[in-house]
């Protein structure tokens, strides 16, 4: 039987994540040092422009608009 979908979140960034037919949760939460890196970098400068090439979940996209960047995101 199929998961429904179901929110998770990293600090103030919510996403919705599920299962796929292979298993994988659809997100990386061993990705959280780097999210950590890009949040802490995007307030140091304040309001910069990010282009997020190969984007895939779009996590790394969504910690860096939190932070105040304005998101490019390709996948």
């Amino acid at each position: 039987a199929a998961i429904d979908p179901f929110v998770m979140s990293w600090r103030d960034v919510s996403f919705t994540a599920r299962l796929t037919a292979f298993r994988h949760l659809a997100v990386f939460p061993e990705q959280a040092a780097n999210w950590e890196w890009l949040d802490a970098r995007v307030r140091q400068l304040g309001r910069p422009r990010i282009l997020n090439l190969f984007g895939y979940t779009g996590v790394a996209s969504l910690v860096c608009a939190a932070a105040g960047a304005e998101v490019t995101h390709v996948d």
